[in-house]
């Protein structure tokens, strides 16, 4: 009997270690679901990001701020519509004012406060054409690290969700996209 303990003990120690020994991640099974990942710029180009654009078609739109004949229209997550609604038979849309994670604006005058990468950017838009970003106010935050309930991603608001962990080497975390991942570590 004890010959047979000894087998059985000495088996189970060899599968045990035959199995603690492997690659992990050989081991472990592959998976993908939805979730969010980060979108980088490097620290050094943060102020390059803001800048007039071509006019580009409304779609997705979010918050809508007035300015005499003017409406800025946010595009969650890239920046501001400029559309001339001089004629609100018949409004044009100028351009576009790059800012890239953007989901809020205020207006003062000819100063647009946008939240922006983690900051509050000052942008003086006298010049609609060429809009330039005076001040970044930095701003305690999670923006760089935990991704946003996403309104147009309205199954997942409220929701825990899988995300790609920030990776600081890669740059500032200027926003986020909503896609497939493969094996998130991170989730929140």
């Amino acid at each position: 009997m004890k010959k047979h303990n000894t087998r059985i003990a000495l088996m189970v120690a060899a599968i045990a270690f035959v199995f603690s020994s492997c690659d992990r991640t050989a081991t472990e099974s592959r998976w993908t679901t939805m979730g969010y990942k980060p979108i980088y710029a490097t620290s050094a180009n943060l102020n390059e990001l803001v800048r007039s654009s071509a006019a580009r078609p409304l779609t997705g739109s979010g918050k809508i701020y007035v300015k005499g004949n003017l409406l800025l229209i946010n595009k969650p997550y890239e920046g501001i519509h400029v559309v001339d609604n001089a004629d609100p038979s018949n409004p044009k849309n100028l351009s576009f004012v790059e800012i890239p994670g953007n989901l809020d604006v205020a207006m003062k005058g000819d100063y647009l406060y946008a939240d922006f990468a983690g900051q509050i950017a000052v942008i003086d838009l006298k010049d609609v054409s060429n809009p330039k970003l005076v001040q970044g106010v930095s701003l305690s935050t999670e923006f760089q690290q935990y991704p946003p309930n996403s309104a147009s991603n309205t199954m997942w608001q409220g929701s825990r969700v899988y995300f790609e962990c920030p990776n600081p080497k890669k740059g500032v975390v200027i926003g986020w996209v909503f896609t497939e991942l493969s094996n998130p570590k991170c989730y929140r």
